[in-house]
């Protein structure tokens, strides 16, 4: 399996694996950290848009998921990291955050992840 290679090829190198993401989810669980990408800017994406209200705040994430799920309002355009104000303004929103307080939650998050 190709995951079994990838987690044979990191122990190999000594990496550290510290978690999984999960990518465009319904539901979210305690033990894994949770991304968010464009998809939690659709109007009809309610269980995404719910997991985003209810994720733990130090297991959220935001990605991109490019060239792929562009966020609103750019739907129907090859995606890219610039379009990440959406997707963490649309997660503030559901958290009843401001913008800055979401950014900076989930740049620790991906801090912790990373072990940067």
């Amino acid at each position: 399996m190709k995951k079994d290679r990838t987690i044979r090829q990191k122990r190999e190198r000594n990496a550290r694996i510290t978690g999984i993401v999960m990518s465009a989810v319904a539901h979210a669980c305690a033990l894994v950290f949770v991304s968010f990408s464009g998809p939690v800017t659709y109007k009809n994406a309610n269980k995404v848009k719910e997991s985003a209200k209810i994720a733990d705040s130090d297991k959220i994430l935001i990605e991109t998921d490019c060239p792929y799920l562009p966020p609103v309002p750019h739907r129907g355009e090859i995606n890219y990291s610039g379009y990440m104000k959406h997707t963490c303004q649309a997660v503030a929103e559901q958290r009843g955050l401001t913008f800055d307080e979401a950014a900076e939650l989930t740049f620790l998050n991906a801090e912790k992840f990373f072990v940067l």
